[in-house]
């Protein structure tokens, strides 16, 4: 795209194009495939196309340390996860929420005697800036398999690295920068049966550092048209959302019936978790949010536009047909400004076609006055095959086919050349003929000359005369194959007696 302007001299003007905006980031481009929730209540987080996973919970009641509870029939569960937007979209770093859900299938009555869990491993205690600690977890399993898989479910990859060592049945957990209580899983899975159990080690990482605003990050809150609020995440405990500093607590507040989006502060207390020097304190933050409005004016789709009566001609032409939209008032038709392509090449079997439509938005719309490209599929139908005898306009005169040896010189065969027939070609028959077909009736014939497989007859440019037959001493043989078409041409020459196929 390029941009002219015309200023008059002695003044300049400098102008540069508006960088393109960048999308949003949304649950859609996340993509969050995969989620999982085994027997155990171990869970398996989704991959997403874009983003990152800062942290997750669910409303159920038996979730807790990042897992759920073992369940006694087959359970829907559902994961609210908090997506760091990256690079590229607009709200590049916020945390946005995302659901999604997997069912929890009943653990086998059989599988506890298999593998269970014996005890629980003991809570852990480290200081932020990688400490660590090793844990023998040999004993805290129990059951008659003697295959097994060990594996490590770490939800708290931000905050604790850990790692395992299934020889000697050892767990190494170091901490990272951010002080608090995180918990992760260990997992045994029996080969055989697939039946599994798990053990959740829970670690306290201290640090002397003060906790903030800054280190609560709190992410993934938002505040809905209608005033619905969703309590964002963070490292410490939400325990109060108010709409003004020191105020009293809501759980929602009003809709927003302006017609455009205003700007929201919320302030939450935060419970300051252990291992900050003010652990157990109450700190307040704040984070401002955009309302989008509650009175919805829709944006003008392809999905609202019924094409009707688009059509493709035999010869490629396109036809623009109609345009509808059902709104408030009924039927309406729409405007099509232009398509394209107007035309395509004439095909010999039925093709689809694509069509872009553009149509003029109507009133009502956040986008009236503009226009949308819609695409329709369009069959193209087969134009009919040409008439074989359309180009055949030179006429040549044809014996009937006889029983004649023509391979002999008893008699010459030009006399007989009488039925007029209509060819391709104006120059005398050469080994170009073959494969070709001779045409009946008028110029350009009206179908072509039918002959049986095998049969020859004797062709000229006039018409044969016992006079011609005289003094002419070279006769053409055509020689018919199968679909009348000429199998082999043969020069007879009355001079030397020679056949020779040309």
């Amino acid at each position: 795209m390029s941009t002219k302007i015309n200023v008059r001299s002695p003044y300049y003007l400098s102008y540069s194009e508006p960088p393109e905006p960048l999308p949003e980031f949304n649950c859609s481009y996340a993509n969050a495939q995969g989620f999982a929730v085994d027997e155990s209540g171990a869970i398996s987080l989704p991959s997403l196309d874009y983003g990152g996973i800062d942290s997750y919970t669910s409303d159920a009641a038996d979730f807790s340390n990042g897992s759920f509870d073992e369940v006694s029939g087959d359970t829907l569960r559902t994961l609210k996860l908090t997506i760091l937007a990256p690079t590229g979209f607009s709200n590049e770093g916020d945390g946005i929420i995302c659901e999604v859900t997997a069912t929890q299938p009943l653990k086998p009555v059989d599988c506890p005697t298999v593998v269970s869990p014996s005890g629980s491993i003991p809570s852990q205690a480290l200081n932020t800036g990688g400490s660590s600690v090793t844990i023998d977890y040999s004993s805290y399993f129990t059951g008659t398999t003697t295959d097994f898989t060990d594996i490590l479910l770490n939800s708290n990859g931000s905050y604790l690295d850990v790692s395992i060592n299934t020889t000697d049945e050892e767990i190494t957990i170091t901490s990272r920068s951010v002080a608090g209580v995180f918990s992760f899983q260990l997992e045994r899975i029996d080969d055989s049966t697939g039946c599994n159990a798990k053990q959740t080690i829970t670690t306290t990482l201290t640090s002397l550092a003060t906790f903030n605003c800054t280190t609560a990050n709190l992410l993934g809150g938002a505040v809905a048209a209608d005033g619905t609020l969703t309590t964002p995440s963070s490292i410490g405990t939400v325990t109060a959302t108010k709409e003004t500093s020191g105020g009293s607590s809501v759980t929602s507040i009003a809709a927003n019936n302006s017609g455009s989006d205003i700007s929201v502060t919320l302030y939450y207390d935060v419970l300051v978790p252990s291992g900050y020097s003010n652990s157990g304190s109450t700190i307040e933050c704040n984070v401002t949010y955009t309302q989008k409005s509650n009175i919805i004016v829709p944006t003008f789709t392809c999905s609202d536009v019924d094409l009707d009566d688009q059509a493709i001609l035999v010869d490629g032409s396109v036809t623009a047909g109609v345009a509808k939209y059902y709104g408030p008032n009924g039927r309406e038709y729409l405007t099509i400004e232009s398509f394209t392509p107007t035309t395509f090449p004439e095909v010999t079997e039925v093709t689809r076609r694509d069509v872009t439509y553009t149509i003029e938005v109507p009133s009502g719309f956040t986008n009236t006055g503009s226009t949308i490209d819609c695409d329709e599929r369009i069959k193209q139908p087969a134009a009919p095959p040409p008439n074989p005898c359309d180009l055949k306009i030179n006429e040549w005169y044809i014996g009937v086919w006889s029983n004649d040896n023509y391979t002999t010189f008893d008699k010459k065969n030009i006399p007989i050349t009488q039925y007029l027939m209509y060819a391709e070609d104006v120059l005398a028959p050469d080994g170009s003929w073959e494969g070709k077909t001779l045409c009946t009736g008028a110029s350009g014939g009206t179908g072509e000359f039918n002959v049986t497989n095998g049969n020859h007859t004797y062709i000229r440019k006039t018409k044969g005369t016992y006079a011609i037959s005289a003094a002419t001493q070279f006769e053409y043989v055509l020689v018919f194959g199968s679909a009348n078409a000429i199998k082999a041409v043969y020069l007879k020459d009355w001079n030397t007696k020679q056949l020779r196929r040309l």
